[in-house]
């Protein structure tokens, strides 16, 4: 699959998130992400933005095992979007670093992106005004960076 294969993209969403359909704009913010350009997504709540960052963030991951950092203000909507992940691809899917997890449970997940067992990194806002959080991830040679729900 080539980055500007839409069918590999259209068959990455559905065998992964189950999206069978995409919507428009879906598929060309997945290109454009995918081909490493800039997107700038505002669609309606529901729409299937998530997908947008997700699939190309998989396929990066599984070609270059490069993690994608995605920050988000929203903690349940980090845990659902981790929990949807884990469903479709497995423990490898994301982790999240915010001030609902521990520590130690902070810790592994940082480990996890370090060696390469996971895809996405799912950060709250206030995690990056931390020195040792943008020093951890400018040693991660990220595939994309999001942010997601910007309010």
């Amino acid at each position: 699959m080539t980055v500007n294969d839409d069918a590999g993209l259209r068959h990455l969403a559905a065998v992964t998130l189950g999206l069978t359909h995409l919507r428009e704009g879906q598929l060309t913010g997945m290109r454009a992400l995918a081909a490493g350009r800039d997107v700038l997504a505002v669609m309606p709540t529901g729409y299937g933005k998530s997908a947008i960052y997700q699939v190309p963030a998989l396929l990066l991951h599984r070609r270059q095992q490069r993690p994608t950092v995605v920050v988000s203000p929203l903690i349940s909507l980090q845990e659902d979007q981790l929990d949807g992940l884990r469903e479709a691809v497995g423990p490898g899917g994301g982790v999240a670093v915010n001030s609902s997890h521990s520590a130690a449970e902070q810790e592994r997940a940082w480990q996890a992106v370090e060696r390469g067992g996971a895809a996405l990194l799912f950060l709250a806002p206030e995690q990056l005004a931390k020195p040792s959080t943008v020093e951890r991830i400018a040693a991660l040679n990220i595939a994309l960076f999001v942010v997601d729900e910007a309010h």
